[in-house]
């Protein structure tokens, strides 16, 4: 069949596909010069962020020479470092301006701290890689433009390499619209090709602050709490007017975990293996759900190999040791106040260490219970107001098994001290020696359940002066000036982990200790 049109008809046909593909040709080139002129402004803002470091920090930056030669050994702990953004002016939250994060990365250089990528860090962790002593990996959260304009400079002078969490709703939305806070895709693009990023997730929606329903609400009846978490919480579901199912819940969080690494492999073409919580909340400030906890450590694993969690070295030890079934990494995130020597102390203070350990200044430990101190080379414990008790531990310990601890004992008030070994979480198996004026106890610690192996009394009204554990195996022995006893503990105590000295009253604020002197020695 053959169409017959009028010369007429014939040109306005053509005139109209003309039009057509000149709209199209035009749509394009102006997509492509649109990328063009964002992509020189980047390039500008790059050339401004060199040139002002290169000024500000000149004569400082190449410390290539300046740093410590490395040791040669081997590194066995990790530690991650966490930032936001560096504004000029020092105006994030907290603040922590440009000028200090230079001089904290100086520090870390000349002390003979290098990066190392994820990747590499991911195969000390689960493959027993080596890396050498004194690597660290850089992270930064959020994708903002003053954390990568004015940190790109530090690390090409520094051959450091960082990590980015994006928050890809804000950096690579759905509309395509751009932030002038929040990194672009062109600028995400060059960083992932510079060699100096890497691009991982900080989720999608997720950072948006939501109005959700109190834990009273029901159905039909809603109570809202204002600005809220994304990933702790139920939402309320106007259209049934109920709060979400657990498996709605769950869809919701599954789906913007998977989105931001979708969104961001298609970006990179690379494997998305790490998520950050956003404001390090992994469910515990969320306010109507406290299943979130635990059903969003499920959802994460089943995505990630990693997830990102921020944590107070003053508190808890902050090195991340190798282990295959770890999926939840520390991070710290240094403050303003830290000078750059601060910062170098803190983490060679909290590092691995050796056998024999005698203290001298304590601030190699943390505190997870009470208050925990250090001053004038005594550590001091106390509860607070709160608590019954306060626990120390020695931060860099981790790996330790077969060892004696001892503490001479200072000043002392409350009903029990105890000795700990072999910690490493309150969720897994420990061992601590509770010492009070007429009794010693070995005792198992396990998934919050306390269990007494051996007790036997023990009178020293003057009080506790010279305590020690020594623990080789299953084997356990509890002294105490002069009196022990020894019992047998299942082989799931019989691993490494850190020591630890806890002070305990079963009144609220009133155990407290002092020690001036505790030293650990191989019991082997």
């Amino acid at each position: 069949m053959f169409f017959e049109f009028s010369n007429h008809k014939l040109i306005q046909m053509i005139s109209i596909s003309a039009v057509l593909a000149a709209s199209i040709i035009g749509f394009i080139l102006l997509e492509e010069n649109l990328k063009v002129v964002e992509r020189t402004g980047d390039l500008w803002e790059r050339f401004v962020g060199d040139l002002e470091y290169q000024l500000a920090y000149g004569t400082r930056g190449n410390l290539a020479a300046a740093a410590v030669t490395a040791t040669g050994q081997n590194a066995r702990a990790i530690p991650v470092l966490l930032y936001h953004g560096t504004p000029p002016e020092g105006n994030d939250n907290p603040p922590l301006p440009q000028e200090v994060f230079v001089e904290q990365m100086h520090a870390l250089k000349a002390a003979g701290w290098h990066t190392i990528t994820l990747d590499e860090f991911r195969k000390f962790m689960q493959e027993g890689r080596t890396v050498p002593e004194k690597s660290f990996l850089l992270t930064f959260d959020d994708a903002r433009k003053e954390s990568f304009y004015p940190v790109d400079p530090v690390l090409k002078d520094l051959n450091y390499t960082a990590v980015m969490f994006v928050i890809t709703g804000f950096s690579l939305p759905a509309n395509g619209t751009h932030s002038t806070f929040y990194l672009s895709d062109t600028e995400l693009e060059f960083m992932d090709k510079s060699g100096r990023w890497e691009l991982e997730s900080h989720g999608d929606e997720d950072h948006r602050l939501y109005d959700v329903p109190s834990a009273t609400s029901t159905e039909g009846v809603l109570d809202t709490v204002k600005k809220q978490h994304f990933l702790s919480n139920r939402f309320w579901l106007p259209e049934p007017a109920r709060v979400e199912t657990q498996a709605e819940y769950m869809e919701r969080i599954r789906t913007d975990m998977q989105t931001s690494k979708d969104v961001l492999e298609n970006l990179t073409g690379k494997p998305v293996i790490a998520f950050a919580y956003p404001f390090n909340d992994y469910g515990q400030a969320g306010v109507n759900y406290p299943k979130s906890i635990d059903l969003i450590d499920e959802i994460a694993r089943s995505i990630y190999t990693f997830t990102m969690k921020q944590v107070n070295p003053a508190r808890e030890d902050p090195f991340n040791y190798p282990n295959p079934s770890v999926h939840v990494i520390k991070r710290i995130e240094p403050i303003a106040s830290w000078t750059g020597t601060d910062l170098v102390r803190i983490l060679e203070s909290s590092g691995p260490k050796q056998m024999p350990y005698t203290s001298s200044s304590f601030l190699d430990w943390s505190g997870n219970w009470g208050s925990v101190s250090a001053a004038q080379n005594v550590l001091s414990l106390h509860a607070l107001s709160n608590t019954t008790g306060s626990v120390g531990l020695l931060n860099g310990s981790n790996l330790w098994n077969d060892y004696t601890v001892r503490a001479e004992i200072g000043s002392w008030s409350g009903s029990d001290i105890s000795l700990i070994a072999r910690y490493r979480s309150d969720s897994e198996p420990f061992l601590s020696c509770a010492f009070s004026k007429n009794r010693i106890s070995l005792e198992t610690h396990e998934n919050g359940t306390q269990l007494t192996v051996r007790s036997q009394n023990f009178e020293h009204p003057a009080g506790l002066r010279t305590l020690s554990m020594r623990s080789v195996g299953s084997s356990v022995t509890c002294s105490a000036d002069g009196e022990s006893l020894t019992a047998s503990v299942p082989e799931r105590f019989a691993k490494s982990g850190s020591v630890g000295i806890e002070v305990w009253s079963p009144t609220l604020g009133s155990a407290a200790l002092t020690t001036s002197k505790i030293t650990v020695t191989s019991a082997r």
